[in-house]
């Protein structure tokens, strides 16, 4: 038995004798599994978030979770969501990916995988998790491997066989009460056979291929008529940071992508394919108004104005894409 399965064992006793709470998606991932493999079907479980981010659980140790031990949550989100007046963020896996619910709502961030997803999802996890300063140290990324088991690696092969919930439960707002947590089970996540559909679908979109071209200022042009006019309607300055710029070239981020379709967004990166953003269920509309109501976008990224956003998510949701961005030295 792995060390991850040993691991394991005392999580399952616990979140058995603790009470937690149902999933929507129970029984989904045992149901839909191959046979012959391990299955695990947990409850959901709360984590309280308190105002400077610091994550605790009444019903396990948290520290006995590989990655969850001293987990901290930004405390400046922490913050937006409080006054807001948001008090639960719910997280529900099932066998081909995750949904997110803001209040009961669902919110982006949600994705959809397969088995090809998942095979892609390695490469571009390291790519992401890298330390900019050992890019392109292929010794030292060599050493450090051996040195540790790669957790990531062992998971991703079994995480279709793995259904849990988790709910964070922020602080309630000064004058306020605390509420009940909201119901979620009307929601119909997609299945393997929906994406499947919606696949057939799509192939008979018209899909706009889009090159834009990225200046080492971050300024964007395009030879695409369309989405030129679309970029000459921004204010001025508009484009990538100079500073996510060099984070992209520091990790050996060397091609990004973008597909936009009815359901949601797919990002590639270096020619793997992230899981799709989902977004046909409300999930852009809701962060993005949480974003404004909260005052979380108009302070952390003021380049997202309400006039660029107005010009910018429409036309994007509305219209199938395939958008190369065209990094400087690419």
């Amino acid at each position: 038995m792995t060390r991850v399965s040993w691991l394991l064992l005392p999580i399952l006793l616990m979140l058995m004798l603790s009470g937690c709470a149902p999933r929507i998606f129970g029984g989904d991932t045992a149901a839909t599994a191959e046979t012959g493999g391990m299955v695990l079907d947990l409850p959901s479980i709360i984590l309280d978030v308190d105002s400077t981010g610091a994550v605790s659980s009444e019903q396990i140790p948290l520290d006995l979770i590989p990655g969850l031990g001293g987990i901290t949550l930004p405390e400046d989100i922490v913050a937006a969501f409080v006054s807001n007046g948001n008090q639960y963020l719910q997280i529900e896996t099932h066998p081909n990916g995750l949904v997110l619910f803001l209040d009961g709502k669902p919110f982006f961030g949600s994705v959809f995988y397969d088995d090809d997803v998942l095979n892609d999802l390695g490469p571009v996890l390291e790519v992401l998790t890298a330390s900019p300063d050992d890019a392109g140290d292929e010794e030292a990324a060599a050493e450090e491997e051996s040195e540790e088991p790669d957790l990531v690696a062992t998971m991703l092969p079994v995480l279709r066989n793995v259904g849990m919930g988790v709910t964070l439960r922020f602080p309630v707002a000064e004058g306020t009460a605390r509420r009940d947590m909201p119901s979620i089970r009307g929601y119909q996540r997609k299945t393997a056979a929906d994406m499947a559909r919606i696949k057939r679908e799509e192939q008979s979109l018209r899909v706009n291929e889009v090159p834009i071209q990225v200046a080492p200022d971050g300024s964007l042009s395009t030879s695409n008529f369309l989405v030129s006019i679309m970029l000459s309607q921004l204010p001025p300055g508009v484009g990538l940071p100079e500073s996510a710029l060099e984070g992209l070239n520091e990790r050996g981020i060397t091609s990004l992508t973008l597909a936009t379709r009815p359901v949601g967004l797919t990002v590639g990166i270096n020619g793997n394919q992230l899981p799709t953003m989902l977004w046909d269920s409300g999930e852009l509309d809701n962060v993005l108004a949480w974003g404004s109501d909260s005052g979380y976008l108009a302070e952390k990224v003021p380049e997202l104005s309400p006039q660029v956003l107005g010009i910018v998510v429409p036309f994007l949701t509305g219209s199938p894409f395939n958008i190369e961005l065209i990094l400087p030295g690419g």
